[in-house]
């Protein structure tokens, strides 16, 4: 077969294998730029994948991807182990990203993630070591388990105020993470959601225009562990029923917690290894030993 030493738009197009064959074109390791001028690509998936371009995960040179604005959904692991992807352009219409669609793509420095999106289902920017920064337009209600998992050079991340809930481990390792800003509507943090964010400096919860309490019944287990960079947290404004187990375990420089009286229950070990805590505000006579 000829081997082609470069390439920098592909064209698909919908008999993309009679078309190869005719000419008996390799292009499994010479693509860099994937331009979609398909007119009616609805859906782009694993399989497609591997039928139309003979994908191959570990050998993969695509640096860059442009989808064509009629795409609805990107299945399951379509760019799964990409490493030398760099750049993905998504359209406005897309509606979902599928469970580990981006996972391991090392080299991925940005992406931008439309409005019309609603749901990125989990692992979908697992590992993605490189990412430093996602344009977030989207009005979906909740970031999957490990979504951005190990993201270790993710700086900033703007939650969209329709958020409501943030999975196990959604952030977990990204340690370059810098600060926080939960909206209101925020009624759940789960399991080790941000732990061994090691930068984090500050976290900070949107008031309501009331008087009332805002609804954030538990914060789960570690899911602040780890967050070296703390210093202070305050959480007077929110109805936080219960901290789970390490849930602020080992945030050495955190200084001061401040907490409403409806917090009813703290857990064992939810304030271990801190070693600077000076200060600890809330409707409990006295700090329980096992808090520590």
């Amino acid at each position: 077969p000829i081997r082609i030493e470069s390439i920098f738009v592909y064209v698909m197009v919908h008999n993309i294998v009679s078309l190869l064959n005719c000419f008996n074109i390799d292009l499994s390791h010479n693509i860099f730029l994937l331009r979609f001028y398909t007119p009616n690509l609805k859906s782009f998936g694993r399989k497609r994948m591997l039928r139309e371009i003979s994908y191959k995960e570990k050998d993969q040179q695509l640096k860059t991807i442009i989808f064509p604005n009629t795409l609805k959904h990107i299945g399951n692991y379509a760019f799964k182990g990409c490493h030398r992807l760099q750049f993905v352009y998504l359209p406005e219409g897309l509606l979902t990203i599928g469970f580990g669609c981006f996972s391991e793509c090392t080299n991925l420095l940005m992406t931008q993630i439309p409005h019309s999106v609603y749901r990125i289902e989990q692992e979908a920017f697992n590992r993605c070591k490189r990412l430093t920064s996602i344009l977030h337009q989207a009005t979906f209600y909740n970031y999957q388990n490990k979504c951005f998992f190990q993201c270790k050079k993710l700086k900033h991340i703007t939650i969209p105020e329709q958020m409501d809930l943030i999975s196990d481990s959604a952030f977990c390792g990204c340690t370059s993470l810098l600060e926080l800003d939960f909206p209101n509507n925020i009624i759940k943090i789960s399991d080790n959601s941000f732990k061994e964010c090691s930068s984090l400096k500050k976290i900070t919860f949107v008031k309501t225009c009331t008087n009332e309490y805002s609804n954030i019944p538990k914060l789960g287990r570690n899911a602040f562990c780890g967050c070296h960079s703390l210093v202070d947290i305050d959480l007077s404004s929110y109805r936080v029923h219960t901290l789970k187990e390490s849930c602020f375990s080992n945030c050495v420089n955190l200084e001061t917690v401040l907490l409403s009286k409806k917090t009813k229950k703290i857990m064992d070990y939810s304030f271990s290894g801190c070693s600077s805590l000076k200060f600890i505000g809330n409707g409990f006579s006295e700090p329980h030993r096992k808090w520590f």
